[in-house]
């Protein structure tokens, strides 16, 4: 049953939350102060560079999913990525997150056209609503002069 997956994937990540973050770090963004690294490492495989951007390294939580709520595999190589099946399931998991993640969160994709294609299958389905029903919805321009915008919005 998709319904009682999802729900138990969120139900995990909420009972974990606090334990999958980096020691000493907070849930709230504006409650800590950045650490002096930019280089946060989360497992012996697996580092994320923050860059001193708009979120400090003490609030990054990078975690990998391997399963979506309806418990299929997730596999974004490019052969499969483009599947419907595929981009459900990550909106389906994006939804639940945001259900569990306290403030807002950052959602990486490899192209804008990748983007582009999520974002039109996930408004034709609803889930983009529903998404945003929850949490405001950014999206980065491709014009780079815009983007200190988008971030000031996204930073609200």
């Amino acid at each position: 049953d998709v319904m009682s997956a999802a729900s138990n994937a969120e139900g995990e990540l909420a009972s974990n939350y606090d334990r999958l973050l980096p020691s000493g770090s907070s849930k709230s963004a504006s409650s800590s102060q950045p650490t002096p690294s930019s280089l946060v490492q989360i497992t012996p495989r697996l580092t994320t560079f923050t860059c001193g951007h708009v979120i400090p390294p003490s609030n990054v939580l990078t975690a990998c999913l391997s399963f979506g709520p309806t418990s299929k595999k997730l596999d974004f190589r490019h052969a499969s990525r483009s599947s419907n099946e595929m981009i459900d399931d990550l909106g389906r998991a994006i939804l639940n997150l945001c259900n569990v993640v306290p403030h807002g969160f950052v959602i990486f994709l490899p192209s804008y056209n990748y983007e582009s294609q999520v974002f039109q299958r996930w408004r034709s389905t609803g889930l983009l609503s529903q998404i945003d029903k929850k949490k405001s919805v950014h999206r980065e321009p491709k014009n780079s002069r815009d983007v200190e915008a988008a971030l000031a919005g996204y930073s609200d």
